[in-house]
């Protein structure tokens, strides 16, 4: 691959193939984060704090995580996530009631509580705006009245993970960083 700024070439070596388990595609991406999809969480959650939108208000609830350790530090917002649908479309869905834990392992997408908020905001008041079907290898997740169809594979770890809207703007900020000036050797 060949630089366009500076006419180097850029070497890539892939890996990991692909974000879903079944997939046989290469993927360079810098900017792709995780999400698991998890049917024992009340809430979506993130460690991230540029995954909200608006403002974050600090609550006074707790998270009970397993081994009965308990999370105080709770923030309460809105989730905006991008990511690819199966047709290859990017989609953004916005959760509203989400938790903001900066000391959370990961990303989690709560299927039950991204419904209950999609209902909450759907125009027709459709209990159905969305919803997440679980299979013995794949889960489905199905939203805006049910056109739009996010499918992600389990993974070696028995676990639905899929991966937020890839990109190269991290790649792109780490080369300007680095960036090496040959006139200047």
């Amino acid at each position: 691959m060949l630089d366009q700024c500076t006419g180097t070439t850029i070497m890539c070596l892939a890996g990991v193939v692909g974000k879903d388990a079944g997939s046989l595609i290469a993927t360079f991406d810098a900017d792709g984060e995780l999400v698991g999809i998890d049917n024992r969480s009340s809430v979506c959650m993130s460690p991230h704090q540029s995954d909200f939108v608006g403002e974050l208000i600090k609550s006074k609830r707790f998270v009970k995580a397993f081994g009965g350790t308990k999370s105080f530090d709770i923030y309460i917002g809105t989730l905006k996530w991008a990511f690819d649908d199966d047709q290859g479309m990017e989609r953004t869905v916005c959760v509203p009631e989400s938790f903001y834990m900066p000391e959370a392992p990961a990303r989690l997408l709560s299927p039950q509580h991204w419904a209950q908020e999609a209902y909450a905001m759907s125009d027709a008041g459709n209990p159905d705006a969305a919803c997440c079907e679980t299979f013995h290898n794949r889960a489905m997740l199905h939203w805006g009245e049910k056109p739009h169809v996010k499918t992600v594979s389990i993974d070696s770890q028995n676990v639905f993970t899929f991966g937020l809207k890839s990109g190269f703007s991290k790649f792109g900020a780490f080369c300007t960083e680095v960036a090496h000036d040959p006139a200047r050797d």
